[in-house]
C-alpha cells in the first residue's frame, strides 16, 4: 500500500515513498506531497507493476521480469552527475531508476514530466549510472505538451532536455564570432573586427561557465584567418603585412609572433576554409596567393619544418593519419606530412567533381573521401570511395544555394555552413551515406568554421556561440 500525504493505491507490490507522497502499484498514483524524492514498488512476474515520483511514472507489464523485484525512483542532484552537453537545455529532474542495469523482459514504459513550451524539441538523455559522464539521447522518445515517453528494457539515470540551438556565449560588442576551436571542454573564439582592423580571441566551457579573455582587442591585425588549439597554447593566423602565425598560453597572455607563414594574407571572409591544424606533434597550414598557394607546417614554437609550393587553388586541408589532403586545381591531392612533392598524389580527380570548382571543405573516413565545393556562388557535396570509382554527389551538383564553407563529420552526418546571397547563412547537415539528398536547415549560422565534441555541432550566429545537438532535427 502506498504510503505518504498523497494518498494510497493498492498495487501488486505496494510502493513506499519517502518524503511525503505515495504512489501505487497497478492501482495508480497516489500524488505527490511536499519533499518527495524516492519512491519504490515491488513488481512481480505474474501482474508487473507501476510507481510514480512527480511527474516520473514507469509501468512494467506483466512478464517483464522472472521474480518479484523492487524498482525505484529517486530524483538526482543535478550538482552530483555530468553537466547536460551542449545543445540541450534542462527541462526537468534528473532521477535515476533503479536498480541500475536492471534487464527486463519486455519493454517498460517510462513517461517523464517537462517544462518546455516547444514539446517537438524535448528528448530524453541517459546515463549508465550517476558515474558515466556522458549523456546520450534516448532513440524513439515521444513527447506531447507536458510529457515526453519511451520504452527500454534497462535502468539508467534519465531527464528530459529540450534539444536545438542553445546559446553559450554572447560576445561582447557588435562584431560576429568568427573561427573557433575546441580543446577539451573548452571553446575558443574569435571575432571578426574586420573594418577596423583589430583581433579578440576568448574562451568558454562548452556549458557555458568561466569565460575569458585570452587576447584582448588589439589593433593592428586583421581578423584570425584560422584558429587551432594544443594542449598548451592557442595558434591563429593574423595579416600584419604578410600572413603571420601567432601563439598565445591557452588561458591568456600576450601573443608571440611566430614569423611570416605565407607570402600572401588571406581574406578570411572570402575564403572560411580549414586551413590550420595541430595534429599532436606539428602545426599544418595552408596559404592562398594569387602567385601561387603553399602548404607548410612548423614545430609548436614556430620552427618552419618543411613547406610545399607551387599550389594553385584555395587550400583547404585535412589530416589523414600521416598525410594531409587539400584542394587544389587538380581537384582533391594528397601528400606526405613530410611535404616532400614525389608523394603528391591526385585522391579525387577534379573532373569527377566540377568544371572550375574550388574545394572548400574536406572530410574522411576509413572508407570515403567527403568534399564540398563552390562554384558561382553555388555549392555541392562530394563523396568519393577510397577504394576507387567515380565521386557521388552527395549534395547535387550546384544545388547549394549560396558560398559554402568548412565540412565536419560527426558520426555519420556531415555538417556545413553556406552564405547565401541576400539571405541570413545557415548551418546544414545532410547524411553521409545520401545521394542526391537535400540537406536540412538547422539554424542561422556566421559562414566560417564548426567544430564538436562527438555530442554537439558548435558554431557562431552573430555575435553568439551557439551548440546544438547533432542528432536534433528543427
Amino acid at each position: 500500500m502506498g504510503s505518504g500525504g498523497g494518498g494510497a493505491g493498492g498495487g501488486t507490490g505496494g510502493a513506499t515513498t519517502s518524503g511525503g507522497g505515495g504512489t501505487g502499484g497497478d492501482g495508480g498514483d497516489g500524488g505527490q506531497g511536499g519533499g518527495q524524492t524516492t519512491a519504490s514498488v515491488e513488481v512481480t512476474p505474474e501482474a508487473g507493476g507501476t510507481v510514480s515520483l512527480g511527474g516520473t511514472t514507469v509501468v512494467v507489464p506483466p512478464g517483464a521480469v522472472d521474480v518479484a523485484t523492487t524498482i525505484s525512483l529517486m530524483e538526482v542532484d543535478p550538482a552530483s552527475v555530468a553537466a547536460l552537453p551542449a545543445g540541450y537545455a534542462s527541462v526537468g529532474p534528473r532521477v535515476a531508476l533503479l536498480p541500475h542495469g536492471q534487464i527486463f523482459m519486455q519493454p517498460v514504459q517510462v513517461t517523464l514530466g517537462h517544462t518546455s513550451t516547444a514539446p517537438t524539441r524535448v528528448a530524453v538523455l541517459r546515463l549508465d549510472d550517476e558515474a558515466d559522464v556522458t549523456w546520450e539521447p534516448v532513440v524513439g522518445a515521444t513527447a506531447d505538451a507536458t510529457t515526453v515517453t519511451y520504452a527500454t528494457t534497462t535502468f539508467s539515470v534519465v531527464t528530459p532536455a529540450e534539444a536545438g540551438p542553445q546559446v553559450i556565449y554572447t560576445v561582447p560588442g557588435t562584431a560576429n564570432v568568427g573561427h573557433l576551436a575546441l580543446q577539451g571542454n573548452t571553446l575558443y573564439w574569435a571575432v571578426r573586427h574586420d573594418l577596423t582592423h583589430e583581433v579578440e580571441v576568448g574562451s568558454v566551457n562548452t556549458d557555458g561557465s568561466a569565460p575569458n579573455v585570452v587576447v584582448p582587442l588589439t589593433s593592428g591585425f586583421e581578423s584570425p584567418g584560422a584558429l587551432a588549439t594544443s594542449p598548451t597554447n592557442l595558434y591563429f593566423l593574423s595579416t600584419v603585412t604578410t600572413e603571420q602565425l601567432f601563439s598565445v598560453p591557452l588561458g591568456g597572455g600576450t601573443p608571440t609572433d611566430l614569423g611570416a607563414a605565407g607570402s600572401q594574407g588571406n581574406p578570411d571572409l572570402y575564403l572560411g576554409v580549414t586551413r590550420l591544424i595541430f595534429d599532436g606533434t606539428a602545426l599544418l597550414y595552408s596559404n592562398y596567393a594569387s602567385n601561387g598557394s603553399m602548404l607548410r607546417t612548423f614545430q609548436p614554437d614556430g620552427t618552419p619544418i618543411a613547406t610545399l609550393p607551387g599550389i594553385i587553388g584555395a587550400t583547404s586541408i585535412c589530416e589523414d593519419g600521416s598525410d594531409i589532403l587539400y584542394g587544389a586545381y587538380e581537384g582533391v591531392q594528397r601528400v606526405a606530412k613530410t611535404l616532400d612533392p614525389t608523394t603528391v598524389t591526385t585522391e579525387v580527380p577534379s573532373d569527377e567533381l566540377e568544371s572550375f570548382a574550388v574545394v572548400v571543405g574536406i572530410a574522411q573516413d576509413p572508407s570515403n573521401i567527403y568534399v564540398l565545393t563552390n562554384k558561382s556562388n553555388q555549392s555541392s557535396l562530394w563523396r568519393r570511395p577510397r577504394a576507387g570509382g567515380p565521386a557521388e554527389p552527395v549534395v547535387p551538383a550546384e544545388s547549394i544555394a549560396g558560398r559554402a564553407r568548412g565540412l565536419l563529420l560527426v558520426d555519420d552526418q556531415l555538417f556545413f555552413t553556406v552564405a547565401i546571397p541576400a539571405q541570413n547563412p545557415e548551418l546544414m547537415r545532410v547524411d553521409r551515406v545520401a545521394t542526391n539528398a537535400t540537406p536540412t536547415t538547422l539554424d542561422v549560422a556566421n559562414p566560417l568554421n564548426l567544430c564538436s565534441d562527438g555530442t554537439t555541432i558548435f558554431y557562431g550566429r552573430g555575435t553568439d556561440v551557439v551548440g546544438v545537438g547533432k542528432d536534433w532535427t528543427p
